[in-house]
């Protein structure tokens, strides 16, 4: 058996168990495991409270274990599970503890700058910073591989908690490790709030301290038994990504394989655990969730190479999810075609980079409505894309970034000098370059070697867009909203989109007169062997905010221009995503259709029939479908492969490989 078994495609099943599931019927609930097509269990063993009898002093047994005869869950569980040939993964958390506990230690708890503990249900919130994150938690970990042959840790809600359950919000944390730590590492006193002037290098000071803690924590565990695996953050075994829903949160239908393929291009070698919530929100566990959204979460992940889990509360059946039929069938599609992902890398042409949204912010962020708006549009017009976080784009490889033929950067600002240089250098040997809004331009003009000579005389903004425009051609005329930056400079660049500034727009009797500003609404020029494009307006906002097809189709063009190759030819509907991915011995096109997209949610899938994709350099080899399960009809037109496609549902699973 591989010791390091999370090398390989698999599936579980969360059942994130209540104190009143204590007494769980551990045979039923490890059918349904199997059943479901997962070959692993993630059950709740220790941290707030232990499902196992425990000698530490900072663990507290359920009280409802009294209704086992072994006064055991963990054990039972355990036993259930490798009967089946299933993995345990122990789900621990170590966010909050009992009264009892943070009255003996008040060292080990969240304090706001006002002095205040955050408290809910009489749970009290933990410090990561603190004893019982930086040394409890070894101690915990210790006695469950002394007791049991566990296979991986799961820690839960491991972060620095702003706010409570209600969403109360508390701010950093003010206790006296961080008082100590953050001021001693910074140079800066600890923040008091978002807006504190301190607030990004805090934020940038606790991921480094959960990377590291996350760091050691997976060595000790690897240290005291080989093959368990810790699924927690890109630096652990299998990095955690959830896929989930929340009221109030702006509805993203592709926000999984996004979050997926940002930590699948930083980190390639990296594993990932994609947990996805069967209810609809925290304060709504028994909620369930649509079902036909629930399967986008496990289609897009898998597209994108992960591991998926279907998360439910309860043991199976204790609260209704209807969504856990279609998670089911999912869940064994991807065990019976484990070949087809065992080894799944990204293959797309563009790398979108991801900006970070500010904290509970993202439907705020004029930001993140422009990156989402150009993913949209990339997406719709079948521009096959991966993603990758801006505190990520520079840790990739000559190697990695030679995989791309455009690079897209959408409302950055500033680019730091790391930043610069390495995108300089891509372009130097032959890649693309789209800048929007305000990316690279910094106090002194173009931050790049392709920007030199470019500098912003003014900009546009709120009221003085109102009736402005970019003229793309005599029949394309984009209204310009969100911000403009007026461009002067850049002699023997190629200007385009002329930017026809305000004129009259009311009463209908005025409504004419724009006149061309002089400044260009896109600017192309070369860099060694490569191009570059800037539009300094949000053109990604405008089409996220406003949604017309004109404004995607301008997009969609000018990223044609600037990598001939990276669309993909089809005649598929603008609500199909197409996801390219090679393994080994395979290219493999996930088709995830989103043409039954609703306002907040999914539909029933609308069938899509008769349609063609056509395979670059693929003349010759053999096009399967898989979720259709039959070989396909295809034939060469000299250069491509063009394959008729089966009815199209929910998704389906193109493998393109050599031989009959």
């Amino acid at each position: 058996m591989n010791a390091q078994w999370w090398r390989t495609p698999f599936r579980a099943v969360q059942t994130n168990l209540r104190l009143i599931d204590a007494g769980m019927d551990v045979e039923a609930a490890a059918d349904f495991v199997v059943g479901h097509g997962a070959n692993a269990w993630l059950v709740n063993t220790g941290g707030i409270y232990a499902n196992h009898p425990s000698d530490l002093a900072s663990q507290t047994a359920n009280p409802e274990l009294t209704a086992r005869a072994s006064s055991d869950l963990v054990a039972d569980a355990l036993a259930a599970a490798h009967r089946r040939d299933l993995r345990f993964i122990a789900r621990m958390d170590f966010s909050k503890v009992l009264p009892d506990h943070a009255r003996a230690h008040p060292e080990w708890l969240f304090v706001s700058s006002d002095g205040e503990h955050q408290v809910f249900n009489d749970l009290v919130t933990t410090c990561p910073s603190g004893p019982y994150f930086q040394e409890e938690t070894f101690r915990i970990v210790d006695e469950v591989l002394e007791r049991y042959a566990v296979d991986g840790f799961f820690f839960n809600w491991f972060m620095y908690s702003e706010t409570d359950y209600a969403h109360r919000y508390l701010g950093p944390c003010h206790c006296s490790a961080c008082a100590a730590r953050f001021p001693a590492d910074t140079g800066l006193p600890l923040p008091t709030s978002r807006e504190h002037a301190s607030y990004p290098a805090w934020t940038a000071w606790a991921y480094e301290m959960l990377r590291d803690l996350g760091s050691r924590l997976r060595k000790h565990i690897h240290d005291r038994r080989e093959g368990v695996a810790l699924i927690l953050h890109e630096t652990a075994d299998l990095c955690y990504v959830e896929a989930n829903n929340a009221i109030g949160r702006e509805p993203w239908p592709l926000e999984t394989t996004e979050n997926v393929s940002a930590v699948r291009t930083h980190r390639p070698d990296v594993g990932i655990f994609v947990n996805s919530v069967a209810f609809l929100d925290f304060p709504y566990r028994m909620g369930a969730e649509e079902p036909e959204r629930f399967a986008q979460y496990l289609i897009q992940a898998i597209s994108r190479g992960a591991n998926i889990s279907t998360y439910m509360m309860g043991p199976p059946g204790a609260i209704p999810y209807p969504s856990l039929a279609v998670a089911g069938e999912i869940t064994r599609f991807h065990r019976d075609h484990t070949a087809a992902y065992d080894g799944l890398r990204q293959a797309s042409p563009v790398l979108l980079v991801r900006p970070k949204p500010p904290p509970l912010a993202a439907t705020r962020s004029a930001r993140v409505a422009e990156y989402r708006g150009l993913f949209s549009a990339l997406q719709e017009s079948h521009h096959p894309l991966d993603v990758v976080d801006r505190r990520g784009l520079v840790d990739l490889t000559p190697e990695q970034l030679r995989g791309y033929q455009l690079i897209v950067l959408p409302s950055l600002g500033a680019l730091s000098a790391a930043e610069s240089a390495l995108l300089d250098r891509y372009a130097e040997a032959g890649g693309s370059l789209l800048l929007t809004d305000d990316t690279g331009f910094g106090p002194t003009g173009g931050q790049l070697a392709a920007l030199d000579g470019l500098a912003v005389e003014g900009e546009l903004t709120g009221a003085e867009l109102l009736s402005a425009y970019a003229q793309v051609d005599d029949e394309t005329i984009l209204p310009l909203h969100g911000r403009c930056s007026l461009l002067t400079g850049g002699a023997g660049t190629d200007q385009r989109w002329p930017v026809l500034p305000q004129a009259r727009f009311g009463p209908p009797e005025y409504c004419y007169g724009h006149q061309p500003s002089g400044h260009p609404g896109a600017v192309l020029t070369g860099h060694g062997r490569g191009r570059v494009a800037v539009v300094p307006w949000t053109v990604g906002r405008s089409y996220h905010e406003i949604g017309t097809s004109i404004i995607r189709d301008a997009i969609a063009d000018l990223v044609s221009e600037l990598a001939p190759r990276a669309r993909v030819t089809t005649d598929l509907p603008t609500g199909v995503e197409v996801v390219l991915g090679r393994t080994p011995s395979a290219m493999v096109i996930h088709l995830i259709s989103h043409v039954h997209a609703t306002n907040r949610s999914y539909a029933e899938p609308v069938p899509v029939f008769d349609r063609e994709v056509w395979v670059p350099g693929a003349a010759g080899q053999r096009a399967v479908a898989l979720v259709a399960q039959r070989p396909l009809t295809s034939y060469d037109d000299g250069t491509n492969l063009v394959v008729l496609l089966p009815v199209l549902g929910r998704f389906e699973v193109i493998t393109i490989t050599e031989g009959e």
